[in-house]
């Protein structure tokens, strides 16, 4: 319990940085996904980031651009727009 508490602590410190980089674990539940598809959208380059020797990280401003950029409005039909 108190781990956690600690965590969700380094979490809002690291949210109130200008420059924020993400583990896996943050952009998955950023995203509401599991962090093992975190990993995959990583290891596949579908989201940016950084790395440092073994070690993978994801800017948080450059996630919330690619969730932007990403983001589909919803289709509006002729029927619907009469």
């Amino acid at each position: 319990m108190k781990k956690e508490a600690e965590r969700s602590e380094r979490i809002n410190e690291r949210e109130n940085s200008s420059l924020t980089l993400l583990r896996a674990g943050e952009v998955a539940k950023m995203l509401g996904l599991s962090r093992s598809k975190a990993y995959a959208m990583m290891a596949a380059h579908l989201v940016p980031t950084v790395r440092f020797g073994r070690s993978v990280r994801v800017p948080s401003s450059a996630l919330e651009a690619w969730i932007k950029a990403n983001m589909r409005q919803p289709e509006i039909s002729a029927e619907a727009a009469a």
